[in-house]
């Protein structure tokens, strides 16, 4: 809501003015609404995999953990995944070799089969001893990352973007946190950038016992602008072929940390890319994904002895609930009752002989209701005004 009255304003304080009185207005309705809202959909597990598997099939994966090395003689390893970057890929280089650094870190660059001049530009960074470049087959962004990870020498690592940029003295403020606190992860504020516009996204210091807690970390689920140790990886890797893959840092990475820090300094630039997953999502059948991600990251939490708990279940209604019905909000209504049976099932697979969800808000609990009720109706809209 605030994205669009911002488009049309031009001015955030305005925008966000509009948007608090608009959501106000769509809360009356839906507090009205909800209560006519009822229905089951008849539809078993069954006839809703089979009418989705036609369309969107989940493969079953098996990751390989025995190539990562133990020999952690670096203080960093930066990770870039690049596939058809011609015209950001110096940039994005650029921005770490330029850095002032007091740390020992590695660059590894795996080219994902390019078929733009990327490779071309590659070749001149092989002169730099801290840089590691791959050419490797076309497997995605996934397999690049997790072939980075195999290879990482670093106590820490950190994911780039290769259209993205670190910006000064990016690794330092990172890594003195990190050192300094004995942090598992350390988060950095970022800005957004498109066509010479910039948009800050703040961070306030924030030091949290991950283990001390009992509901999700609440922070940014994107794995970039961050340094992770090592450690969080070696029974972890993100989901082959399938889009929304970060899903595993909130599913599993957050769980599986000791400590977080997040600090206000800003330590990355975000390209807004207007051909990426996250514009062109929408329009695919490739967003069913984001229902087979959950699925994946819950195999992986319990492959590594994440506990089906209440964190994990919250998890769940948050991805399968707003998040779902956002990604796939262009799709058919027939192929969305589908996928709500799917996770409808899903969340019943997982919900904990004691949940407790007393503390959350009515829209989160309607959403919870919905999926043990298979009301879609309820689902649909719960979902949207959340």
């Amino acid at each position: 809501m605030f994205n669009v009255f911002y488009r049309i304003t031009k001015s955030r304080r305005v925008a966000k003015f509009l948007s608090y009185i608009g959501y106000r207005i769509l809360l009356m309705y839906y507090f009205v609404a909800r209560i006519f809202l009822k229905g089951t959909i008849n539809m078993t597990k069954q006839e809703a995999m089979e009418k989705i598997n036609k369309i969107s099939k989940q493969e079953n994966h098996k990751y390989n953990y025995k190539e990562i090395t133990k020999e952690r003689n670096l203080d960093l390893s930066i990770i870039v995944p690049a596939y058809n970057v011609e015209d950001y890929i110096d940039e994005c280089i650029e921005s770490v070799i330029n850095q002032r650094v007091k740390y020992k870190y590695e660059l590894i660059i795996i080219d994902d089969g390019s078929k733009d001049k990327t490779r071309e530009k590659l070749e001149k960074y092989k002169r730099y001893e801290n840089i590691q470049i791959v050419f490797q087959e076309n497997k995605g962004s996934s397999a690049a990352r997790n072939k980075g990870i195999e290879m990482s020498k670093g106590q820490y690592l950190m994911f780039l973007d290769s259209d993205d940029v670190l910006c000064d003295d990016c690794i330092n403020k990172l890594l003195n946190v990190a050192y300094e606190k004995k942090a598992s992860i350390v988060q950095g504020a970022f800005y957004s950038f498109y066509e010479g516009n910039k948009f800050y996204t703040n961070m306030k210091y924030r030091e949290v016992d991950v283990s001390s807690i009992n509901k999700p970390l609440g922070a940014p689920g994107f794995p970039w602008g961050k340094v992770y140790d090592s450690k969080l990886f070696e029974k972890v890797r993100f989901p082959l072929n399938l889009w929304h893959q970060d899903t595993v840092i909130t599913y599993v990475i957050y769980r599986l940390c000791d400590k977080y820090v997040s600090i206000p300094e800003v330590v990355y630039g975000y390209r807004i890319n207007k051909s990426g997953i996250t514009f062109s999502a929408k329009k695919s059948l490739k967003s069913l994904d984001t229902y087979w991600v959950v699925e994946e990251c819950i195999k992986i939490a319990d492959e590594v002895g994440l506990r089906k708990d209440n964190i994990n279940y919250e998890l769940t209604i948050i991805h399968l609930g707003s998040i779902m019905r956002r990604r796939l909000s262009n799709l058919d209504d027939e192929i969305l009752k589908c996928v709500f049976i799917l996770a409808c099932e899903l969340v019943e697979s997982i919900r904990p002989k004691q949940l407790d969800i007393k503390e959350e808000s009515i829209l989160f609990k309607d959403i919870d209701r919905a999926f043990k009720e298979k009301n879609y109706k309820l689902w649909k809209l719960a979902s949207f005004v959340i």
